[in-house]
């Protein structure tokens, strides 16, 4: 997940949880009659959310770490351009063996390193 995404998921989670406790807020000041078990409701949604977001970050964390191991694919040396058109630098002899490859782009230059 890039950088970008993490923070518009940060965003998204905390205003969810902030308009919960916005319209927590506001039903406090409604007549008692009218909202008698209401705050029941209140507890136990609020615990289903904090159970469920505790459990998607979770899952989230434990599947980024316990990612599967690719399967290494032989690339043609005569590689040279990418899809959009940048020039491809690389040196397949020894990216063949490496267990983690690090992709940079400058321009019109994509250059494949090992990490």
């Amino acid at each position: 997940m890039t950088a970008g995404r993490c923070v518009l998921h940060s965003i998204i989670l905390v205003g969810g949880w902030l308009l919960y406790l916005y319209l927590c807020w506001h039903l406090r000041n409604y007549p008692g009659h009218l909202i008698a078990h209401i705050w029941e409701l209140i507890f136990v949604f609020g615990a289903l959310i904090l159970v469920l977001t505790t459990g998607w970050v979770l899952h989230k964390t434990r599947s980024s770490k316990n990612k599967v191991q690719i399967e290494r694919k032989t690339i043609k040396s005569t590689y040279t351009k990418d899809w959009e058109q940048r020039l491809i630098i690389a040196d397949w002899e020894r990216l063949k063996n490496a267990n983690h490859i690090k992709i940079i782009i400058k321009g019109n230059k994509k250059i494949y390193r090992e990490m």
